[in-house]
């Protein structure tokens, strides 16, 4: 095996302040849309059609899976167009009214059929809108700055999910939720696009076929790598967000507003830890060993879960899982864009996309497969994670900080 290449200098100058302000801002309206993927949407259906885990884990699926389709076509286009709206940007601008007139029918629509339609739509629209962040992250950004920004991300979107959660879910009826978040898809995600400030770059795509797409990242040891961790954390970690509120309402019998009030820490955890944990990671700590440490508190909630009794019993698994996956927030994205030639960003985060996608549809429709199996016991997703968890430590173990690595010499030379 060839030694491998440390990742390349940071050429690029820090970008000012208020593009941190437009990504969170953006960022936060996105987390709001997952939120209703993950938390409401399951619970609207089940409220009318009762259906059985495996089914509802199809429906849940369909986000993910366009994932297949939506982002490695954004990557690929948006690396090769340029557009008075700039070449990420446009995407959003566009998609996200599409998604706003979906969740604005969602909650009314009576038959089933009905609303698988305006799902499809809704979650195809919403991984065109998730296909962009990656790369905006490494157009605009310097490698030094990207954790910050992770953590700015997250702190947002942690106050994004405490709205979601501890306001809307607890004193709001279902239809007026889905319809504030409809609006804050035009204002936040439409609105805020036109001031990320792209620039055009000089910098030409290479030719692109289906084999060289395939090679570009099969053939590269690292972004192998990223891409194997990719799907098995999204099994890991997606198997407990996607199922939890089921698993709360269905399996424990409490209420709507008893799950918001009680997961609701999450987030709020996130918001706590997130800024902290980025400046700690950037300067600090091998970012392969600060992700095996966040997958470890993921795997510590699930065995809470497993044993969860009330609806108090939720809090500490929520803080566990949320410090897990706000250290997995801030640090993978980053950590992988250190790998990726730049003429070819939006291409490989796409083709890395595809295994985040294909993780979470595993793990919805496969976990809903397995939840049918067990008598509907949602109790079980628990018991998933913790072994996918385990795996997934071992794959992220096994990629090098270089640049850390790097810094530690310059450090040890000034010495």
């Amino acid at each position: 095996m060839t030694e491998p290449k440390a990742p390349r200098p940071a050429d690029m100058p820090n970008a000012p302040i208020y593009k941190f302000v437009v990504m969170c801002v953006i960022w936060s309206a996105l987390i709001m849309t997952e939120n209703v993927s993950n938390i409401l949407l399951s619970i609207t259906i089940l409220d009318k059609f009762d259906l059985d885990a495996d089914k509802l884990g199809y429906i849940l699926a369909i986000n993910p899976a366009f994932g297949f389709i939506a982002q490695p076509i954004v990557g690929i286009l948006s690396d090769r167009i340029w557009t008075p709206l700039g070449r990420r940007a446009v995407f959003l601008i566009f998609g996200a009214p599409i998604v706003a007139v979906c969740l604005f029918y969602v909650p009314v629509l009576t038959l089933l059929w009905h609303v698988v339609v305006v799902v499809v739509i809704y979650q195809f629209f919403q991984d065109v809108l998730w296909g962009s962040d990656h790369p905006l992250m490494a157009d605009l950004f310097a490698p030094k700055q990207r954790v910050i920004l992770a953590g700015f991300l997250a702190a947002t979107g942690a106050i994004s999910g405490i709205i979601f959660l501890k306001v809307f879910m607890v004193h709001f009826d279902e239809v007026l939720i889905y319809r504030i978040v409809a609006g804050i898809q035009i204002v936040c995600v439409s609105g805020a696009a036109f001031f990320l400030g792209e620039k055009k770059h000089s910098h030409k795509p290479p030719r692109i076929n289906p084999w060289i797409y395939i090679k570009d990242v099969f053939g590269d040891n690292y972004i192998r790598r990223f891409a194997l961790v990719n799907f098995s954390k999204m099994l890991h970690i997606q198997i407990i967000l996607g199922y939890v509120s089921a698993f709360a309402i269905k399996t424990m019998g409490f209420s709507k507003a008893e799950f918001g009030a009680n997961w609701g820490y999450q987030p709020i955890i996130t918001l706590i830890v997130a800024l902290p944990f980025a400046f700690i990671i950037e300067r600090f700590l091998p970012k392969q060993w600060t992700l095996v440490g966040a997958y470890c508190f993921v795997m510590v909630g699930a065995v809470f879960g497993f044993i969860a009794q009330t609806p108090e019993d939720l809090i500490t698994v929520a803080i566990l899982v949320g410090i897990g996956v706000v250290i997995d927030n801030v640090t993978l994205k980053p950590f992988s864009t250190e790998f990726l030639p730049r003429e070819k960003i939006g291409q490989l985060t796409g083709a890395l996309n595809i295994f985040l996608a294909l993780g979470r549809t595993a793990a919805l429709a496969g976990g809903g497969i397995i939840i049918a199996l067990l008598d509907n016991n949602y109790r079980y997703i628990f018991i998933v994670s913790i072994v996918l968890g385990i795996f997934t430590t071992f794959v992220v173990a096994t990629i090098p900080d270089l640049r850390y690595q790097a810094t530690k010499r310059e450090r040890a030379a000034k010495n």
